[in-house]
């Protein structure tokens, strides 16, 4: 077994690469052929998240497993529905609480494609200054002999060329893969960078590009097989599609060893916020909402059910609301719908 099965990962620790030496060592290509030789050695230890609260899911569920049906096109921006209830309240709060949306699907599956849409972002802080806080909206899978990854956009990321300097603070897209190898794709530096880091003890092989995201506008998202080496591994690459204007953006690949399976029947749809140096309390964290399209395989042919759930419960804030073919999160929101 190359790992663990699925298991959730706070993200915002990314910038926390004090974790010890991963041992090993794996070639990180950039654009251009530069390559560097990085540790990067993919263990399967990591803590999960605590699950909290369990939603059943409601009318954007996504029908029964197995469902051929194509998925409804997303829902227009801030179309109206009944929010679910604000989570409950940590002891000392002092974060967003995370948001979670376990996805099942009938079989293990080849690729995964969504669509998401922002429908609130945060103020944008100063360039030079440290925001109050930021999100992360990913999508997290796993493949059938444990290899993790995730795949989404951030806003008030701190991009650097060089790594994590925290300047400026910007709308990027993450891309994160517990491989082998990583290949930047069309965005060349310095607007893009391949690094390494660590979550919950495991080696990521990470890209990172600058990608001006715009609220109220659907992005289809798409994981997959690029291509195969005669030893059997796997190039996985990602994509991201302006729907709108219908332009789609290859972020990169990443090398998969032999043996690895298919994408396994666990995903999970996540917003959360990222941990800057210091805990600022509930009163300084801003409203976001976010809308995740049920994910597709196989030209959209297979699809699976949904189920809800708060993680790392923290401030009494986040909420659920069903739509058809779409779920939302929001986070910290205020009690009236």
């Amino acid at each position: 077994m190359l790992g663990a099965c699925h298991e959730d990962v706070r993200l915002g620790g990314w910038h926390d690469s004090s974790a010890g030496s991963l041992g090993g060592s794996s070639a990180v290509t950039g654009a251009g052929g530069a390559t560097a030789t990085l540790s990067a050695a993919v263990t399967s230890s990591g803590a999960v998240s605590s699950t909290n609260t369990t939603t059943d899911g409601g009318p954007g569920a996504g029908g029964a497993a197995g469902d051929t049906s194509v998925p409804p096109p997303l829902p227009a921006c801030l179309a109206p529905a009944t929010p679910g209830a604000l989570n409950t309240a940590a002891q000392d709060p002092v974060l967003p609480t995370e948001l979670a949306t376990n996805w099942t699907w009938p079989e293990a599956v080849p690729s995964m494609q969504w669509e998401l849409m922002v429908e609130r972002d945060v103020v944008d802080a100063p360039a030079t200054a440290v925001p109050e806080i930021g999100y992360y909206y990913t999508h997290q899978f796993s493949f059938q002999e444990g290899i993790r990854g995730f795949l989404g956009i951030q806003a008030e990321g701190g991009y650097s060329a060089q790594g994590y300097q925290g300047d400026p603070w910007t709308k990027i897209a993450v891309f994160w893969l517990a491989a082998e190898d990583a290949e930047l794709g069309e965005i060349a530096p310095p607007n893009a960078r391949v690094g390494m880091d660590t979550a919950n003890g495991v080696g990521y092989l990470t890209i990172h590009a600058r990608f001006d995201w715009e609220v109220c506008r659907i992005y289809r998202f798409r994981f997959g097989p690029e291509s195969e080496l005669s030893d059997g591994r796997i190039w996985y690459g990602a994509w991201i599609e302006d729907v709108e204007a219908g332009v789609e953006t290859f972020l990169g690949r990443m090398l998969v060893p032999a043996g690895a399976g298919m994408l396994d029947t666990l995903s999970t749809s996540r917003t959360y916020s990222i941990d800057f140096m210091s805990a600022r309390g509930c009163q300084f964290a801003q409203h976001a909402s976010v809308l995740f399209g049920t994910p597709s395989s196989e030209d959209g042919l297979v699809r699976p059910t949904q189920q809800t759930r708060f993680t790392e419960l923290d401030c009494a804030s986040s909420r659920f609301s069903f739509l058809e073919g779409a779920i939302r999160h929001e986070i910290m929101s205020s009690p009236e719908p």
